[in-house]
């Protein structure tokens, strides 16, 4: 994984110790809005700066609205099977949260193991190189889903 990924869970944001807690992260902080909730994460990892920005609640069903749509784009352009109980899903989400990681290419692949360390401990779906993941890496919208579709 390169550059930049989403996250979406039913569930709220992570708590601050996960990251603290996360082998190798250094400069562990966190971001808190005026009602005491996360709004965004900041961490190293070997060199490797994360920042994960947790979307307003406010503003998650207009994105949701406008991501549903590029699901239905993604089905299109590459069937999957996968689409419709996705669609569901969506519709329960609750938290997103963007991942930016500089420099964009992190040679060991840490912030990719971050990033499927923290859908895994949600439950949560990964947005990421055009394509939407389970939290387990399966690919199931997009065009990682390729062949698997």
């Amino acid at each position: 994984m390169t550059g930049n990924a989403a996250i979406y869970s039913s569930g709220p944001p992570p708590e601050l110790s996960f990251f603290e807690d996360y082998p190798s992260a250094k400069n562990v902080q966190a971001i808190l809005s005026a009602d005491g909730v996360p709004s965004r994460y900041s961490l190293e990892i070997n060199g490797t700066h994360l920042t994960l920005n947790v979307m307003p609640h406010s503003e998650v069903q207009a994105h949701l609205n406008g991501f549903m749509g590029y699901i239905y784009h993604l089905h299109h352009v590459t069937p999957s099977g996968h689409t419709q109980p996705l669609l569901v899903r969506l519709k329960d989400i609750r938290t997103i949260l963007g991942v930016i990681v500089e420099p964009d290419y992190d040679e060991q692949e840490q912030a990719a193991q971050l990033v499927w360390s923290v859908a895994e401990s949600l439950d949560a779906l990964v947005f990421a190189a055009s394509s939407v993941f389970s939290c387990s890496g399966e690919p199931l919208v997009g065009p990682a889903a390729g062949a698997e579709a």
